[in-house]
């Protein structure tokens, strides 16, 4: 069953990033929604993690990149679009025209898509961006609250399912330029740790309970069943501690 991330656009409204979901002006996607488009009407594989690109635009406010995005990109005449997902602003806004598969990964290879196979289980996020050019604050800042958002979403742990294109085709992609995908990974997951999915800071008790979610999985994942019960009674009475708080 193939996936299609269509509440894309109710999540990022919650964690207050500017929004923009697409409908296409023209070509042979006329009139169609973002959340219906997919390239050649397929959805992911699975959803497993976010890949950050940038446009190679020239410096400055560059909204011709988005057109091509949309209707143009092609390689050699072979239709590509969509070319990822979302495009995000100078501004900090989001410009989402797809919910399905779409070309933004190419060849490559990362933990979670091995074998060239990133366009089927990453969401690709292009900005406008180029070589050189300096990150302004606004663009920057919503990245990743809103990358943080989606991942709180759906369950995902930045410190594995944030990828850069340049890490996943090394020596063939250099994007996003200027960004250390380790230090990113930190920031969005210090992010998830301290906020909910309205924005709003959270609790000791609920940044505890992530960590502690976290070794539980962890524990799972080794096969080891070492240390899982502690785990589990720690939140428990994390979870009850809560629920005393909160009503």
């Amino acid at each position: 069953m193939s996936v299609w991330l269509t509440d894309l656009g109710d999540i990022l409204r919650k964690a207050h990033v500017p929004v923009k979901e697409m409908v296409y002006q023209q070509g042979k996607r006329k009139g169609m929604h973002w959340s219906k488009v997919g390239f050649n009407n397929r959805g992911l594989t699975e959803f497993r993690g976010i890949m950050w690109h940038h446009d190679a635009s020239p410096h400055g406010d560059s909204p011709g990149a988005l057109s091509w995005l949309l209707y143009y990109a092609n390689d050699n005449g072979y239709d590509l679009t969509p070319a990822a997902h979302i495009w995000v602003d100078r501004y900090g806004t989001w410009w989402i025209y797809a919910a399905g598969l779409s070309n933004h990964a190419g060849r490559g290879s990362s933990a979670l898509a091995p074998n060239n196979t990133g366009n089927q289980f990453y969401l690709g996020i292009e900005t406008d961006h180029g070589m050189n050019e300096p990150w302004p604050n606004a663009q920057l800042d919503s990245l990743r609250v809103g990358t943080a958002a989606i991942m709180r979403a759906y369950n995902l742990d930045p410190m594995k399912a944030l990828e850069f294109h340049k890490t996943y085709a090394p020596g063939r992609k250099p994007d996003p330029d200027g960004l250390e995908l380790s230090e990113e990974r930190k920031i969005v997951d210090r992010i998830i740790d301290t906020s909910d999915e309205n924005g709003k800071k959270v609790s000791r008790i609920r940044r505890r309970i992530r960590s502690w979610r976290r070794k539980r999985d962890q524990i799972r994942a080794s096969g080891r069943r070492k240390g899982l019960p502690t785990v589990r009674k720690r939140l428990r009475e994390l979870n009850q501690k809560l629920k005393k708080v909160t009503g």
